[in-house]
């Protein structure tokens, strides 16, 4: 089968998008079919082939709310002259996926979609920003063969915004394929993040995403600061989002924060892949602080290092049994004193976790599920032009 999986950062860019689209390809090259990951140029990109993906780039940025600029023809001109079996387009908001909505009806393939989240839904300035893009999002939607979520099932869950949309707009064109990780990639990496990085407490705490107001870092460190314990070091990790939004001063003020700790507060950009797996597994326990989430990854990368999370109630967070779930900065801040000083239960969390990442959240049984809806798209001869 001949793919293309289109996404707006690649490796050597660093994210959880990238990371879940990387595993994705790879699972799906080394189960013999030829895939293509369309994504975004990136200036340390030189390669064109990594792990038997092929990789195609174009200069192009922005999203068709505010606008796309650069190589926006090429781009489609690439997918309408592919001859692929199928398209997946990764994420919404993003050009990748909006280039592709105006070509829909022309291309003659499978043709799915994995939203993976609507933030601009949960911002009222992004809400006004977006009115328009929302409002044509649905009838994109229904052009798919297949729309997938990471759950079926968001109960009263109204952070997760795949399906509370979806149902809105009577999308029944669905299926439920939930995110992964690499049990292979923390079973083999270091130990070695507090030697390297000099953290000598007795206890380490850590946060990983890009610096956004919407990832919650404030929410997090305000809570580690209500602790008020000297045997604790919180480790955050992530790059600038450089977000368009001009508040956003997350890494600033993280920083501002780091300094002013007398070195409880580490904050480290540019972490290599291979850190940021040796600080899971360092860890004592992850934090979650973000105000919207769709699937995040990052719970299920605390889960595959048997490391006990405590996490904000947003997306699929409460469905994972290797955790816990709070909604304020005074629930975490009680939550993490109860893990620190309970290593029965942080060993029975870490546990739990880690038996549902090797029964469910691993790339072997979640890239075989991929490739079986895919398969069965094209047996029935799935096209939109059929």
């Amino acid at each position: 089968m001949k793919m293309i999986i289109t996404v707006c950062v690649y490796n050597p860019h660093l994210s959880g998008n990238q990371q879940v689209i990387q595993r994705l390809s790879e699972s799906m090259a080394n189960r013999g079919h030829d895939v293509t990951v369309a994504t975004a140029f990136h200036p340390k990109r030189d390669f064109s082939l990594l792990n038997g993906v092929k990789i195609r780039q174009f200069r192009v940025s922005g999203t068709k709310a505010v606008g796309i600029r650069g190589e926006k023809e090429e781009y489609r001109r690439f997918l309408l002259n592919s001859d692929c079996d199928m398209v997946l387009n990764y994420g919404t908001n993003v050009w990748t996926t909006d280039l592709t909505f105006d070509i829909l009806d022309e291309l003659d393939c499978v043709k799915i979609l994995v939203p993976v989240g609507y933030t601009p839904m949960a911002s009222l300035i992004w809400r006004l920003i977006y009115a328009r893009y929302y409002l044509e999002l649905a009838r994109f939607m229904k052009k798919y063969n297949k729309i997938v979520y990471h759950s079926g099932d968001y109960g009263n869950k109204k952070d997760y915004l795949d399906k509370v949309y979806g149902d809105k707009h009577g999308l029944t064109n669905y299926c439920v394929i939930p995110n992964a990780v690499s049990e292979r990639e923390f079973k083999t990496g270091k130990t070695d993040f507090r030697s390297k990085y000099g953290v000598t407490s007795e206890f380490m705490l850590l946060t990983v995403g890009y610096h956004d107001i919407i990832k919650g870092h404030r929410f997090i460190i305000d809570a580690f600061n209500r602790t008020n314990r000297k045997d604790v070091t919180l480790v955050i990790i992530g790059n600038d989002a450089q977000s368009l939004m001009p508040q956003n001063r997350c890494l600033a003020r993280c920083k501002k924060q780091a300094a002013k700790s007398d070195g409880k507060v580490l904050v480290l950009t540019n972490a290599s892949r291979e850190d940021t797996v040796a600080a899971f597994l360092d860890a004592d326990v992850y934090l979650l602080g973000s105000k919207y989430e769709c699937s995040p990854v990052v719970l299920l990368e605390a889960m595959a290092s048997n490391t006990p999370f405590v996490s904000r109630n947003v997306g699929t967070a409460s469905e994972l049994k290797g955790g816990l779930i709070v909604n304020t900065r005074k629930q975490m801040a009680a939550e993490i004193q109860n893990l620190l000083d309970n290593p029965a239960l942080r060993n029975q969390l870490a546990s739990h976790g880690l038996r549902e990442i090797h029964e469910k959240y691993n790339w072997e049984r979640v890239g075989r599920l991929f490739e079986e809806l895919f398969l069965s798209l094209l047996k029935r001869g799935e096209t939109r032009n059929s």
